[in-house]
């Protein structure tokens, strides 16, 4: 992963309009519904979100500060920020991504 604020990156922002489809045959939503089946829905709550750009949002029930979005462009998920997270075929990785990011390390 290359480090935040470098210049020079070779990946692309992804465009601003929606997309219907992967690049992968299946649709966006599709993509999405996938991905919120392989997380844990006891420790996060996900809201599917239409518009412009449909997206997946993801909170930590136990610490709603911890929430990200997720979207599908050209065969990735994408954070909500812009950068990629994993490819559409590889639900796994992005699970786990996310998990790492909204996992509440507290203890109490």
């Amino acid at each position: 992963m290359s480090a935040a604020g470098s210049t020079g990156s070779s990946t692309p922002a992804p465009s601003t309009t929606g997309t219907t489809t992967t690049g992968t045959g299946s649709t966006t939503r599709d993509a999405l519904e996938t991905l919120a089946g392989a997380l844990d829905s006891a420790a996060y709550a996900m809201t599917m979100q239409g518009g412009r750009r449909c997206r997946l949002t993801i909170t930590n029930r136990r610490a709603a500060v911890l929430t990200e979005s997720v979207y599908v462009e050209n065969g990735w998920f994408w954070w909500g920020w812009g950068e990629r997270l994993a490819p559409v075929e590889d639900v796994e990785q992005a699970a786990e991504k996310i998990t790492a990011v909204l996992r509440d390390n507290c203890s109490m």
